[in-house]
């Protein structure tokens, strides 16, 4: 039988054998697990246990004391000092949210990633990668080809067509009228690059709004190459291309954007349609989003609301950011109608 001690539990029969409460540093669901990092020799090795590992170990453990005499046998109760100090971080992430997106890439069971991000506070609430791993069998993924400690949602690729919401906010923007049509025969070529529209026989004459709901590569192309590398790079960089937008800075890879210096016409083709020397990584394209979905307003992007204390209130919040305007509410809500 157990019986409760002050701060422990004793069994009868067994006066040297103690049975103490612990806490578990994480859950066994293994949620956001490459985010949140792991410990190695008791030391932040990834994630944010990397970051604000000297946040995190001012936060001592709880300590017991045992007393023994000089041939070391043990007398009195044990003595657990429980520390003053429980400094934590807090993170944006709605755990509903991270369950259902880590648990939706599990059904996938591809290399992936998905971002959930506040349009309004561009806080984020949900940050998965998969494959992931377990805390309790970090070694069982040390070999394994697939990098499953690698965080997908950070990781660089090709742009795509998602760029294509700044190509049409950039001609919005510019004053390239929304009536104009281009035409579509299913490729178009550029210094004699064939560049293919997926809709092989062509989508014949769009306006914008058309063009966009169709993603054509063709009448897109026609776009930049009206508009300019320029201007679409000006773009570009408002949307957060090229810069860091994401609190911790640490956690982000760094969208690129080409050499405005010196490009081809077939470059201006290439970027008109997210391809070339462009890329973007998952948190990049969910702010993207985020600014057209609240109007054109740009924050920068975080994962941690700040630090708290005892009490669970924030001592310490480093990542609010100016709200700034980077396209107008009017072209916001035109391409939201596309």
């Amino acid at each position: 039988k157990l019986k409760k001690g002050k701060n422990h539990f004793e069994l009868n029969n067994y006066k040297n054998l103690l049975l103490i409460d612990r806490k578990e540093r994480y859950s066994s669901k293994n949620y956001a697990t490459s985010l949140i990092g792991y410990l190695s020799d008791g030391k932040g090795a990834s994630g944010l246990e990397k970051i604000y590992e000297n946040v995190l170990k001012k936060s001592q453990k709880d300590k017991c004391n045992i007393f023994s005499d000089p041939l070391r046998r043990v007398y009195g109760s044990p003595d657990i000092v429980k520390t003053n100090s429980n400094i934590k971080l807090k993170t944006t992430l709605d755990l509903d949210f991270q369950a259902i997106c880590d648990d939706v890439l599990k059904e996938i069971n591809k290399p992936s990633a998905a971002v959930l991000i506040d349009v309004n506070s561009f806080e984020i609430l949900a940050a998965s990668s998969y494959p992931s791993f377990e805390y309790n069998r970090l070694s069982d993924y040390i070999y394994r080809k697939d990098s499953p400690f690698v965080n997908r949602c950070f990781e660089l690729y090709d742009m795509g067509s998602i760029f294509k919401i700044v190509l049409a906010a950039a001609a919005i923007e510019n004053g390239l009228p929304s009536e104009r049509e281009f035409e579509c025969s299913g490729s178009l070529t550029i210094h004699g690059q064939i560049f293919n529209c997926h809709n092989a026989n062509g989508h014949g004459k769009q306006n914008i709004g058309k063009a966009f709901a169709n993603s054509c590569n063709p009448a897109f192309i026609d776009i930049g190459v009206n508009l300019g590398y320029t201007e679409i790079l000006d773009m570009a960089a408002k949307f957060g291309f090229g810069k860091n937008i994401f609190y911790p800075e640490e956690l982000y890879k760094i969208p690129q954007l080409p050499d405005r210096n010196n490009y081809y016409l077939s470059d201006l083709a290439n970027i008109s349609i997210g391809q070339g020397k462009l890329n973007c990584n998952v948190v990049q394209g969910a702010v993207l989003s985020a600014i057209i979905a609240n109007g054109g307003i740009f924050k920068k992007a975080s994962v941690v609301k700040g630090i708290t204390d005892n009490n669970g209130s924030l001592i310490k919040n480093d990542t609010k950011s100016a709200p700034e305007r980077i396209i107008s509410f009017k072209t916001a809500e035109k391409i939201k109608e596309k």
